[in-house]
């Protein structure tokens, strides 16, 4: 294992694991216990492994569906809503 850096919102560690099994299914087998075991300690100390995240903007350009946006915020709201208030 190698503490690679300090990055901006994280610290960045690299595992480094040479199994030597010719059975590529053994192979597969021992590479998935290792990365469990590696997760189960994470659990363990309370530390979490930050998952890549992506978000996407929709803006309100020409090509949006005036009426069907319109259709899409109720049924928002109605779910938000069920009792068919609003606040």
């Amino acid at each position: 294992m190698c503490f690679l850096r300090f990055a901006e919102y994280k610290l960045e560690v690299e595992v480094y694991c040479y199994i030597l099994d010719r059975d590529y299914n053994a192979y597969l087998a021992t590479q998935e216990a290792l990365l469990l075991e590696i997760m189960q300690t994470l659990e363990k100390t309370g530390a979490v492994v930050a998952l890549p995240s992506q978000t996407t903007l929709v803006t309100r350009d020409s090509w949006v569906d005036q009426e069907k946006a319109k259709a899409v915020q109720a049924a928002i709201e109605q779910g938000q809503n069920p009792d068919g208030r609003r606040s």
